[in-house]
């Protein structure tokens, strides 16, 4: 399931419940397989988008608006709150100081 969502993370209309069609379950299950790692499905969506981000931000020339656009997030001041939320830092100022 988790390899679905990583196929598909640049979009941002990813939703849960094309999720569990495309991975033959259903929406409750997989809320269920979540919760047993303790977490939910849309918080380690948007860890993973993060995380992805933060890779881009280090290994490519993109643009801070095209790694928030190839990361999955609407827009580029959703993905800049979310990015500072989890590194203490501006997504510019954090490809800066550890690159």
């Amino acid at each position: 399931m988790q390899r679905i969502v990583e196929r598909q993370l640049h979009d941002p209309a990813l939703s849960l419940s094309r999720v569990a069609a495309e991975a033959g379950m259903s929406v409750r299950h997989i809320q269920n397989l979540f919760r047993e790692q303790g977490t939910a499905p849309r918080a380690w969506l948007y860890r993973t988008r993060v995380e992805r981000a933060r890779k881009y931000l280090l290994s490519t020339d993109l643009t801070v608006a095209e790694v928030s656009e190839q990361s999955g997030f609407r827009d580029v001041s959703h993905f800049s709150r979310t990015f500072r939320a989890a590194y203490g830092s501006s997504p510019g100022r954090y490809r800066t100081e550890h690159r």
